[in-house]
């Protein structure tokens, strides 16, 4: 058989298997490419193999061809890429669920947007409001697909387009350059956890405005003096310096810790874990002495000023207004409180970084 036949039968059985392959191959040229050379280079030399002569003969290379199997089986072996998890690779399932989530989230809010519009123009404007059927509708519809594409061996990255590749491919050179690790779920690398220049003036504007509010008291004093000099009534609680001083303190270490953090940057997690438990506790603080200034309303400076009279009066609150500057002090402190639960989440994320 000439080579040229024998060129043909190769050639049309890696025809039928680029039919079968999957389509994240298929689409991806340079990907198809690799794949059909392996396969025809394995087909020549399993021909060599199987001849009597050394040389590929049209029997040796039909033998080979059979020895490589069907095409529908050879483009099944490509289809297991990734890792099994449910019905759906573990590649895809963070794709799978954020537009699980937008889609529902979106049919949620415009079922309800559309009921309260029923409600107020009392059902004039018709019955527009989807079934929550709908929720279930598009559930189903984005599992198929999804559960379809992990059977066909899809990753996130074969829908990307080539300049979203290189911009890929720069984050994780730059990644690497900062020492982030590679998550051991996705194989994709961690992004930065901090802004080291935004955390560095972060802490200096912190450090600058805390030493300032720490000079506070020294300041208030000498206005009040001057003030009190020249006929102004002027008299404070100096139990509020104190507290003044406190949360000055409070805010100077949080800027030096933030400082800290912007100079080391995105290396050492363990470090980083370390200064945010830091920062839980002076957080805390920072919440327990708003919640004593709140059981001591009357200790809080006000300024009062009447322009009918001219008269101004630096004193502290009165009575009528304890209530409320209580109320204002006691959300802040339960802000402070809440704002813990972002510091837990990031400890436990700074494991993942961990090398």
């Amino acid at each position: 058989m000439s080579q040229k036949n024998m060129e043909y039968l190769v050639k049309d059985f890696l025809k039928e298997v680029k039919e079968k392959l999957p389509g994240w191959i298929r689409d991806n040229k340079v990907e198809r490419k690799e794949v059909l050379s392996e396969l025809e280079e394995h087909v020549w030399d399993k021909a060599e193999e199987l001849s009597e002569t050394g040389k590929p003969t049209e029997q040796s290379v039909r033998l080979a061809i059979s020895y490589m199997g069907s095409p529908s089986s050879i483009a099944r072996e490509y289809k297991k890429r990734g890792t099994p998890k449910y019905y759906i690779t573990e590649e895809l399932w963070p794709v799978y669920t954020k537009v699980l989530g937008i889609v529902c989230g979106i049919l949620i809010v415009l079922n309800i947007v559309l009921f309260v519009l029923n409600l107020v123009t009392a059902g004039l404007i018709g019955d527009l409001s989807f079934s929550f059927t709908s929720i279930f509708i598009a559930f189903t519809i984005i599992t198929v697909i999804f559960v379809a594409l992990s059977m066909e061996g899809y990753f996130p990255e074969d829908f990307a387009s080539p300049s979203e590749v290189r911009k890929k491919e720069k984050e994780m050179a730059k990644g690497a350059a900062l020492g982030l690790p590679v998550s051991s779920k996705t194989g994709e690398q961690l992004k930065p956890f901090i802004k080291p220049t935004g955390k560095i003036a972060e802490g200096i504007v912190g450090i600058v405005f805390s030493m300032i509010f720490f000079m506070a008291p020294i300041i208030i004093s000498n206005v009040i003096a001057e003030l009190t000099l020249r006929g102004v009534t002027a008299s404070i609680n100096t139990e509020i310096y104190l507290y003044i001083r406190i949360w000055a303190i409070i805010g100077i270490v949080e800027g030096g810790i933030n400082l800290s953090r912007g100079i080391i940057g995105n290396q050492q997690p363990a470090i980083h874990q370390g200064v945010l438990g830091v920062i839980m506790a002076t957080k805390i603080a920072n919440a327990i002495t708003m919640a004593f200034v709140a059981l001591r309303p009357e200790i809080i400076p006000w300024i009062a000023w009447f322009p009918d009279t001219g008269v101004l009066i630096i004193g502290t609150i009165t009575p009528e207004f304890y209530g409320l500057v209580q109320g204002i002090l006691l959300l802040i402190a339960i802000i402070v409180f809440l704002t813990l639960i972002e510091d837990v989440y990031w400890i436990a994320k700074l494991e993942r970084y961990k090398l």
